[in-house]
């Protein structure tokens, strides 16, 4: 059986006439026989971190649950004769937010994924109804196929069991259906806790089930028209990239690039399985296709992080010796990823992407460190650089800190 896998991102199924959209994709671009992987719809997964951040605070989060609902009910209504049956089901899941309140457990990141998954559930809850009224088409849990263990927020893979669940549910039930539609971003562990893969983790999904079933290819529908050199709301010479290697590609993920998960190459590129890049927005045209043979990327790109925390750490204890490693351990305890990170004579400087859960690790660090700290800074990374677009980009704004090689710029810069 020749499998594909197609994940759709938040974007892409945000409003009722893109899940249209995305039925007429399906419809006419994607063969028989393939998984549809989808994401929470618009700013859903940023609503429900606002309710995990309310309920572990004590505070009041059902003015964000009234608006998570108004937008899916809107959605529900505009697609479906009767939307009786879906909107049910949809209050069903969200029910669960006030049982998983009532816990009272003191871990964030276990509560964030209990809370945080709801909007996958939800997204595909819609999205597969809706498929299922024209074409052949099933819904699947991922929870039934993705075993993780509890590294709640950035979870790891069971590779083995995992592979066994996905061969023991997709290839049966792909038997039956022409579609099965799951979620992406989502597993769960031997406790059967939800977990997560990570932010923006859907298209890693996406690499699991190619991988564990050994897929044709991967394709990942977006807002661009693929691989994009910059972000192209923000620079206007911003290039598509058609084919690029599975090397550049991690380079840019690395870097902070959000057009594909990090996690999402590897892999891929083990099981030589192509990756795609297409845009929903024009489903004619051919994207950009990331093969494990491809030259390396030579134009510059540009990643630009916004949302950033500088953390200057200053040992308290001058006859202590802190190693990198040893710093680097302490924000990997906690699951954070390090985007920057910089060893001055007397201390360490950290760039990490702004979080409420972040309180946690600074009052861990402030045992062991004098910190400060500088919330309005952005990350700029170029690929492929030059003293062109390093000044075009950097212009008259302040530069923080500085890391440069023949072929890499990166800096720190304010908001200013």
């Amino acid at each position: 059986m020749n499998i594909q896998i197609h994940k759709f991102g938040g974007a892409s199924v945000s409003t009722a006439d893109l899940i249209r959209n995305c039925r007429d994709i399906v419809t006419n671009h994607i063969p028989d026989k393939s998984i549809i992987v989808v994401s929470a719809m618009g700013k859903t997964t940023n609503a429900l971190e606002k309710v995990a951040e309310a309920i572990f605070s004590n505070d009041d989060y059902q003015p964000h649950i009234d608006h998570i609902v108004s937008e899916h009910t809107a959605i529900v209504e505009a697609l479906f004769d009767n939307p009786t049956v879906i909107l049910d089901r949809i209050n069903d899941t969200i029910a669960e937010i006030d049982w998983i309140a009532d816990e009272e457990n003191s871990i964030y990141d276990y509560v964030y994924d209990q809370i945080v998954s709801i909007g996958e559930l939800l997204s595909t809850l819609i999205v597969e109804a809706y498929l299922r009224q024209s074409l052949n088409s099933a819904y699947l849990d991922v929870r039934d196929c993705i075993l993780t263990d509890q590294t709640y927020r950035d979870a790891v893979i069971d590779w083995d069991k995992t592979a066994s669940r996905i061969s023991g549910a997709v290839i049966p039930l792909l038997n039956k259906v022409d579609y099965i539609v799951t979620q992406g971003f989502i597993g769960v562990d031997d406790e059967n806790n939800t977990t997560t893969l990570g932010r923006e983790g859907s298209d890693y999904t996406a690499a699991i089930f190619g991988k564990c079933l050994s897929a044709e290819k991967v394709t990942v529908w977006k807002d661009v028209p693929g691989i994009m050199s910059a972000d192209p709301k923000r620079f206007d010479f911003a290039e598509m990239v058609p084919r690029m290697s599975y090397q550049a590609l991690y380079q840019m993920a690395d870097a902070g690039a959000k057009v594909i998960h990090p996690k999402t190459m590897l892999p891929l590129k083990s099981a030589d399985i192509p990756l795609y890049v297409r845009s929903f927005k024009d489903p004619e045209s051919p994207g950009t296709v990331i093969t494990t043979d491809t030259e390396e990327l030579a134009v510059p790109s540009i990643i630009c992080k916004d949302d950033q925390l500088l953390i200057t750490l200053t040992p308290s204890q001058f006859n202590v010796e802190w190693s990198v490693a040893t710093v680097a351990d302490l924000f990997k305890a906690d699951n954070w990823d390090i985007n920057y990170f910089q060893k001055n004579a007397l201390s360490y400087v950290i760039c990490v992407r702004y979080d409420f859960a972040l309180t946690h690790l600074m009052n861990k660090l402030a045992q062991q460190f004098d910190v400060t700290t500088n919330r309005d800074v952005r990350l700029i990374t170029i690929l492929n650089t030059n003293d062109t677009i390093e000044k075009q980009l950097v212009g008259n704004d302040t530069v923080l800190l500085l890391q440069r090689s023949p072929q890499t710029f990166r800096a720190v810069i304010t908001n200013s």
